[in-house]
C-alpha cells in the first residue's frame, strides 16, 4: 500500500530502523511521522504537495496486512490535525 502525504509540507527528516522507515513532515501549523514505511520516495528537505508519495507502507510481522503509524504534533504538545485532512 502506498502512503502519501496529508497535507503540503517540507520532510524534516528520514530515519532508517532496520526494518523500518519513518518521514516526519513540518506540515507548517502541525508536524506529522508518517511510519512503518517499508520504503520512502522523498528526500529530506524536499517540498511535497498534498497527495504526494512519501513510500510504501510495511506489512505487519506475519506479513498478512499493512500497517501505518501516523503521530502529529504541535509546539511539543499531541495534536489532532482532523480539520486539516481530507475525509475520504
Amino acid at each position: 500500500m502506498e502512503q502519501n502525504a496529508a497535507a503540503d509540507g517540507i520532510v524534516s527528516s528520514i530515519f532508517n530502523f532496520g526494518d523500518s522507515h519513518a518521514v516526519l513532515v513540518n506540515h507548517g501549523n502541525y508536524f506529522m511521522t508518517y511510519s512503518n514505511l517499508s520504503s520512502t520516495t522523498i528526500k529530506r528537505g524536499e517540498a511535497i504537495k498534498a497527495g504526494e508519495l512519501l513510500g510504501v507502507v510495511a506489512a505487519n510481522i506475519s506479513g498478512e496486512s499493512e500497517f501505518l503509524f501516523m503521530v502529529s504534533g504541535r509546539s511539543g504538545k499531541p495534536y489532532d490535525p482532523e480539520k486539516f485532512l481530507v475525509k475520504k
